[in-house]
């Protein structure tokens, strides 16, 4: 069985030059330990939790941390860094 869902944009394209107001908060994204990554993507409690969570702060959405309180993901979007030794991601 396969489906495919239309890509999203996060922001309207009006906001790109803006970007995103987002909220660090400490809820943790489930670790792949818990559920298996493949299916993962059908557990939302956390990143609703979080999404909820930033808009009581003020603020357009939420960056999950994992269990070891590093930066995860959002809902519907990854986290990465550009530096001297490269891309990096969680």
């Amino acid at each position: 069985m396969a489906f495919m869902v239309s890509f999203g944009w996060i922001l309207k394209p009006e906001d790109f030059e803006i970007g995103l107001d987002v909220f660090l908060t400490d809820i943790k994204r489930i670790p792949p330990s818990s559920v298996d990554p493949i299916i993962k993507n059908y557990h939302w409690m956390d990143l609703v939790t979080g999404m909820l969570d930033a808009y009581q702060q003020g603020h357009q959405t939420a960056i999950l941390v994992d269990e070891n309180i590093n930066i995860s993901e959002g809902a519907g979007f990854n986290i990465f860094t550009v530096d001297q030794s490269g891309i990096s991601t969680h």
